[in-house]
């Protein structure tokens, strides 16, 4: 765990001085009400994170982002070919820097678009999704439990420090009992 904290910790607290100056890179979808994380539940601790992860090799953040989204929403390998794609069609609403991590932000509007270029490129992965989803509706709704990275999809409210209610976690471990 103490690797984890000082990756965070160095990611966080280095700048970036070009775009190839980066560790690591991730995408948010937001409609500027809402936003979309990941529920991690086989981590040491479990939590709901953002997409996105390490660059590999010589990776362009953009490269590195849209393949963690690809691999952690479907838990399939990305090919270079559909990133490249997706790249040049759909661009982020914005670019944020944090340290030495980059984060892409797109619409949800542009996640249903890269739903469909999915589908029409024949990506699946069927122990996730009986059919492949072509909304975020059914990107979140129709996701079988999963034992991978990302198990559940979750909306979260788009607000600063936001937390959960303790009691709200107990109501929720109540169901789970």
């Amino acid at each position: 765990m103490d690797y984890v904290y000082n990756f965070i910790k160095q990611a966080f607290t280095t700048k970036i001085t070009t775009l190839e100056d980066f560790d690591s890179a991730g995408c948010i979808f937001t409609n500027n009400r809402h936003v979309l994380g990941g529920y991690q539940a086989f981590k040491r601790q479990a939590f709901i994170s953002g997409i996105g992860g390490r660059r590999e090799k010589d990776e362009s953040y953009i490269h590195t982002a849209l393949r963690e989204l690809i691999e952690e929403l479907f838990e399939i390998d990305a090919e270079d070919k559909i990133i490249q794609l997706l790249s040049e069609r759909i661009k982020p609403k914005s670019i944020h820097f944090q340290g030495r991590y980059i984060l892409l932000e797109y619409t949800f509007d542009d996640l249903n678009s890269i739903l469909i270029y999915l589908h029409e490129h024949s990506y699946s992965n069927r122990a996730l999704y009986t059919t492949f989803p072509i909304s975020i509706s059914e990107l979140i709704f129709n996701r079988k439990s999963y034992n991978g990275e990302i198990k559940q999809l979750v909306l979260l409210p788009l607000e600063k420090n936001i937390e959960i209610d303790p009691l709200f976690i107990s109501d929720i471990n109540l169901l789970k009992s």
